[in-house]
């Protein structure tokens, strides 16, 4: 069997139905991020190649954080059910201690890189967090990495795509936008560690 002939159907297809591309990417994430499996980083890598940086970032970013949230919520629910009298005590030790920087603290734990993600999901179901803060965690953690893996994909397709390779094809405005973003983030990291020492 011919994978690569496979490949390269499946890709001229996606081309060719762009839009239901999208929409089926859409779901799929979501419903990746819902069961809190492994291996995002390949699949961003990949819709990064297929779609670009810009709605592959847009729809990868609302498909997770959306599928994280139903997850978050089903496991408040059955944890809060049936467990609560076996981890309140512990969890109300760590609410006490982040109490004034909860947002911040969410937000550097979902940018450590390591954690899976069904562990990070659980462990912030545990909490006593709103939605609102749960949803801007998720995405302003999630963006660096996810973007720097859609970045990825997309200079593959970039490099396999062009004969001569110049320093205009590298130098390109997805490259400062990813740059842009990278900084924002260590800008941010920096005020919330100052706001954490205060």
């Amino acid at each position: 069997m011919n994978y690569l002939f496979i490949i390269d159907n499946f890709l001229n297809w996606m081309e060719i139905n762009y839009t239901l591309s999208l929409l089926l990417f859409f779901i799929f994430i979501l419903f990746y991020s819902l069961f809190s499996l492994p291996g995002l980083l390949i699949l961003y890598v990949f819709f990064g190649y297929v779609f670009g940086i810009f709605w592959s970032y847009i729809i990868c970013l609302i498909s997770f954080t959306l599928g994280c949230y139903c997850f978050f919520l089903i496991s408040k629910y059955i944890l809060n059910s049936f467990f609560k009298k076996f981890y309140e005590k512990h969890t109300s030790k760590i609410q006490y201690i982040v109490k004034d920087t909860d947002l911040e603290y969410l937000i550097i734990f979902r940018l450590i890189p390591g954690p899976p993600l069904l562990i990070q999901n659980v462990l912030l179901s545990l909490l006593d967090i709103s939605s609102m803060k749960f949803i801007l965690a998720t995405s302003i953690g999630v963006t660096p990495i996810m973007l720097f893996s859609i970045f990825i994909g997309h200079k593959l397709n970039n490099i396999i795509n062009l004969n001569n390779i110049t320093l205009k094809s590298i130098f390109t405005w997805d490259l400062f936008l990813i740059l842009f973003f990278i900084i924002s983030f260590i800008i941010i990291w920096i005020i919330f560690k100052k706001k954490l020492s205060n």
